[in-house]
């Protein structure tokens, strides 16, 4: 049996995801295939690393630090997280918190992150080896939110996040990697489905400039909805598990909410208990 994890991403909400991860180090949970959006990529790239504690610390203390959120970025860099001071500055060799790469070469789960390419609108999936130590170029692709982002370069492309193209790709995991099971994770409640009118909105301001892009934030919800009803038919069917928390109160993607991080990071933990049961069946 295959076993895969999806970690839909959300920014700061995924602290939810770390909990989850903590818990898999702590019990040495491991998965045949990981994939990750944004957020979820970041937290898959440490989780791999195979560091207990290090996820937690990554929001709790340095995702409050204006380094790396905050409007200022937004007016220097036309990008309101400053998605490369963390994994430079942070999880670099050098950093607090660094990632050893080698560690998630040799995991031995076939790590995926998805990205969009923002003039085609299409759906794009980097491999783990197309990255180097101190160079996570995929996942910095991968977290590049229209609007409040600047579409991130490599190699002359453009890429945008990876969820405005397919936010919850547990098919993926099935038809193209042959997994048999899939643990979902997702930073809204399971039952958050998504209202079309902001992404239109937000559409429209890329519209001229990256009109794939556009195209396929204007559709987000829509996607986001079937895919959600996809994973709900397949958990059904005991051949996916949906983690999710119960309530997130006013936390956005870039809040900085000390108390619900907290409550968060618990609330992944306690949830992620279910997983040994669900792979065993």
């Amino acid at each position: 049996m295959k076993s895969a994890v999806v970690d839909v991403g959300g920014g700061m909400r995924d602290v939810y995801g770390a909990g989850v991860y903590e818990y898999c180090l702590r019990n040495k949970i491991h998965f045949d295939t990981a994939l990750g959006i944004s957020a979820g990529a970041m937290n898959l790239l440490r989780f791999l690393s195979g560091q207990k504690g290090v996820l937690y610390q990554c929001y709790a203390k340095y995702g409050f630090d204006r380094r790396y959120l905050s409007f200022s970025n937004f007016i220097k860099n036309h990008s309101y997280a400053n998605i490369d001071w963390m994994l430079h500055s942070v999880q670099g060799s050098a950093g607090p918190c660094p990632v050893h790469f080698d560690r998630v070469l040799k995991s031995g789960t076939d790590f995926e992150i998805g990205a969009t390419g923002a003039f085609t609108g299409r759906p794009v999936y980097f491999r783990a080896d197309q990255m180097h130590e101190d160079d996570y170029w995929c996942v910095a692709a991968s977290a590049a939110l229209p609007v409040f982002s600047r579409p991130y370069m490599h190699d002359d492309a453009l890429y945008y996040d990876g969820g405005i193209s397919s936010p919850i790709p547990v098919r993926r995991c099935m038809h193209v990697h042959g997994c048999d099971k899939v643990v979902l994770i997702l930073t809204r409640p399971r039952d958050f489905y998504r209202d079309p009118e902001k992404d239109r909105i937000m559409a429209g301001l890329i519209q001229n400039r990256y009109p794939g892009g556009a195209r396929a934030l204007a559709h987000r919800a829509l996607v986001y909805n079937k895919e959600l009803d996809q994973a709900k038919e397949l958990e059904a069917q005991g051949r996916v598990l949906i983690l999710a928390p119960d309530q997130i109160g006013q936390m956005s993607s870039v809040s900085k909410d000390a108390g619900m991080v907290r409550h968060l990071y618990e609330k992944g933990m306690r949830d992620a208990a279910a997983i040994p049961a669900f792979l065993s069946k």
